[in-house]
């Protein structure tokens, strides 16, 4: 497929499953899923790799002990990580789901403070949409948290901060993945997934007493989302990136897509698992503001 818009809407309704599979492998009961879904979606990107060189990524020692792999583990290490944690803490999917969704807002963010380039100075009019969009977008997010009525405040509390946390990690691993040259890509996202193993190997090992009560279908299901969340919907937004950078075009016309993606998410929560934040006023109110924000960043 060579069409960035049919990539980028496959891309999203694979997303937006994501919090159904995270509910029905109930992702948050053990930490050992996490990472039987990310060497499922290792297993993807090697397949990948084979079919397009005819040899798999083995990165050399000195990768391990690079900035890259540092930039690579926010990916799918701790940003799985993080979000593991608020959704361990949270009665519902939809509001972790939504909050992580601040990740363009801190992508926007740590491009404008460290990945401009070189002696490039930011003119006024940059910073002054940059400093709207945050805005509106954490506005959209205090209201996000305080119409949450599902949890205790204490709990609730951690939850959004593990969510935030998550898209703070997100948005900085795509902020540098920004600079990966469109061919190095794949194996970037190889060594994502390795990185992302290492990071969440001491937490599934805090987790062994719960192997046991692991069964056929939650691991079937942890397969199931890292091969398809995971590894095939990352592969093809990265392929998105690369089509669009090739063509000259740029990104934003293809992220305005991913604006429905919360929306979506909770939708199908619902759905299949009867969550109603998505016809809560304060939730969508909260979504607006966020998905503004992020629009405004988008555009400048």
């Amino acid at each position: 497929m060579s069409s960035p818009l049919l990539l980028t809407v496959v891309t999203i309704l694979l997303w937006s499953t994501c919090g159904i599979f995270a509910k029905a492998a109930d992702l948050s009961g053990n930490a050992a899923l996490y990472l039987i879904a990310i060497l499922s979606a290792l297993l993807s990107f090697q397949v990948s790799s084979f079919y397009e060189r005819k040899q798999i990524f083995v990165p050399r020692l000195v990768d391990l002990f690079s900035k890259k792999f540092a930039f690579a583990s926010l990916g799918f290490g701790f940003y799985w990580l993080w979000m593991g944690l608020s959704v361990a803490r949270s009665n519902n999917a939809s509001l972790p789901m939504a909050l992580q969704c601040t990740w363009p807002l801190f992508n926007s963010l740590f491009v404008s403070l460290f990945f401009l380039p070189n002696k490039t100075i930011p003119k006024t009019n940059f910073l002054s949409k940059s400093a709207l969009g945050m805005l509106l977008g954490f506005t959209g997010v205090l209201i996000l948290f305080l119409g949450d009525q599902s949890l205790e405040s204490h709990t609730s509390l951690t939850s959004a901060c593990f969510a935030l946390c998550a898209g703070a990690s997100f948005g900085l691993y795509s902020a540098y993945s920004s600079t990966i040259r469109t061919h190095e890509h794949l194996n970037f996202l190889i060594l994502s997934c390795i990185s992302g193993i290492i990071v969440l190997a001491p937490w599934a090992l805090l987790d062994l007493d719960k192997l046991s009560s692991l069964s056929i279908e939650h691991i079937t299901m942890a397969i199931a989302f890292g091969v398809l969340v995971d590894g095939l919907g990352t592969f093809l937004w990265t392929r998105v990136n690369s089509l669009l950078t090739n063509r000259g075009l740029n990104i934003s016309s293809m992220t305005s897509i991913a604006l429905a993606l919360p929306f979506l998410s909770a939708f199908l929560l619902y759905l299949f698992f009867g969550e109603l934040q998505v016809f809560q006023i304060s939730y969508l109110i909260g979504l607006v503001f966020l998905l503004s924000g992020i629009s405004v960043c988008n555009k400048k």
